[in-house]
């Protein structure tokens, strides 16, 4: 038996033993991989065996089910490498109503392969109370959508995306919207060449003090519907890659792009083209007060002339 071909699966979830009646609160949800011999010691302490293994792949995946500091800690394990299933969308969800993942504070992905899955939507909708994503193992060259991937977690404050892969995603709708304690992002390297759909993608990020995605590509950009709303911190924004040929801002699916930023927020774009497009929306679409001043030409390009 091969123990490199092990797929994780939520939709297998079924319980080989358990003593619990109610629905099990997480705090703590942990990939790790371990020896046979360690799995088998690890069931015999359980409170709860649980089986996710794909059966059209070889090996097991098991979860073990500890007590936790508040509630119970979920320890995801096995002998080898843990594939995630293509579409990974909403991966969590449906391991309801098996498991309560309100209470989760902390992801460990240690022995982690997503190099096959090609949708990452939802896939921590709403985990309000996590406060550190890692997420350094995540390979995501084959990813088309990562919609609302992070949506709703409310009390994020350190996010590792640092070897993501962009190059093929069409969709970062509602990305990180509503991470309203994120104050910095690192996607300065990200590869949007592709990207469709940019609508609500920093939507109420209400800490986010400086966003550098000077190095966007917008060739394919079809909605940017309230990209920045309610960004209320949000002091400076690098856009100097981003072009407006082929959209009209202001229109129905380009509407209320910059609404609700602060009166003194810096926006560096490409050209006079861009600025213009910019400022020449209406009220409903950014601050009134905003003026030339606000909306500046290649300014970093010239500093690092200089």
């Amino acid at each position: 038996m091969r123990n490199d071909m092990i797929n994780f699966s939520a939709s297998t979830i079924f319980p080989i033993i358990t003593t619990l009646k109610e629905i099990p609160k997480i705090e703590l949800v942990a990939f790790v991989k371990r020896t046979e011999e360690k799995i088998e010691e690890a069931k015999k302490k359980a409170i709860a065996v649980y089986d996710f293994t794909d059966y059209e792949k070889k090996g097991s995946v098991t979860g073990i089910l500890k007590t936790g500091k508040k509630y119970y800690q979920l320890w995801i394990e096995s002998s080898g490498i843990t594939y995630f299933p293509t579409d990974s969308s909403e991966l969590f969800d449906l391991f309801n109503p098996h498991f309560d993942f309100e209470k989760v504070e902390n992801f460990i992905f240690e022995n982690i392969d997503t190099s096959e899955v090609n949708r990452m939507e939802k896939l921590f909708y709403g985990f309000k109370n996590i406060r550190e994503l890692d997420l350094s193992l995540f390979s995501t060259e084959k990813v088309c959508s990562m919609y609302e991937m992070f949506y709703g977690c409310s009390n994020l404050r350190k996010l590792n995306l640092n070897h993501f892969d962009t190059s093929l995603v069409e969709d970062f709708s509602a990305m990180f919207g509503a991470c309203s304690r994120l104050e910095k992002i690192e996607i300065s390297n990200w590869d949007t060449g592709n990207a469709k759909q940019i609508y609500w993608m920093f939507s109420s990020c209400e800490k986010l003090k400086e966003l550098n995605i000077g190095n966007f590509k917008t060739p394919k950009i079809e909605c940017m519907f309230e990209m920045f709303q309610a960004c209320y911190s949000l002091k400076k924004i690098d856009m100097r890659n981003f072009t407006f040929d082929h959209i009209t801002l202001g229109d129905r699916d380009n509407d209320r792009v910059f609404i609700e930023m602060r009166e003194d927020a810096i926006i560096d774009v490409k050209s006079e083209k861009e600025r213009r497009a910019i400022l020449n929306l209406s009220e409903r679409n950014r601050p009134k007060e905003w003026n030339e001043k606000n909306v500046r030409i290649g300014v970093k390009n010239q500093e690092s002339e200089n």
